[in-house]
């Protein structure tokens, strides 16, 4: 398992990160994205805008074009970091900005879905829209990732989404053999 206190150090950088671009908050103006979720399942969906400190950060598949926050995450720490916008009021989101890259794209558009296939609650889900820390582990290619969230709040205290930090877990088991 990823140390409890790496995750904990991690989730905090991440949010002094966000803190530091201000408010966030939702635009009026949409933009369109192309989700797939655990199940396979992909459409195209409108979603909005999200400022942070009034400033738009647009979507962006292009790993050679800088997202705030995400970028920074990684240059400072070497842990991939998202954010995601609520998509429903069931708790469905959708990752809008992250470090996370797959055959050169970054990887925008999956859906953490507020059921599970199984019709179950999603509980990373779940405990993002009861305003807590979430934990849960995602897959990207053939990696496993240890990964925290907090809620993404606007001014006016509503859940508009997630933001977190992933931590390869092979790497983590890898470092604490090194250090016992």
């Amino acid at each position: 398992k990823a140390s409890v206190t790496q995750r904990k150090q991690a989730l905090i950088i991440m949010k002094q990160l966000m803190e530091k671009q201000g408010p966030a908050s939702l635009s009026a103006d949409t933009e369109l994205i192309r989700t797939n979720d655990p199940e396979g399942n992909a459409e195209t969906i409108r979603v909005p805008g999200l400022m942070l400190g009034g400033r738009l950060i647009k979507l962006n598949a292009d790993p050679n074009v800088p997202i705030p926050v995400v970028d920074e995450m990684m240059a400072l720490t070497g842990y991939h970091s998202s954010i995601m916008l609520r998509t429903s009021d069931a708790g469905d989101f959708v990752r809008v900005a992250t470090s996370v890259t797959q055959g050169g794209r970054r990887q925008i558009g999956f859906v953490l879905p507020a059921r599970q296939g199984d019709g179950s609650p999603n509980p990373f889900a779940r405990s993002v829209i009861a305003g807590k820390t979430a934990l849960g582990r995602t897959y990207v290619e053939d990696f496993v990732f240890i990964s925290t969230a907090l809620p993404l709040r606007d001014q006016d205290n509503h859940i508009i989404g997630c933001y977190g930090v992933g931590i390869r877990q092979d790497l983590m088991e890898n470092l604490r053999q090194v250090f016992m």
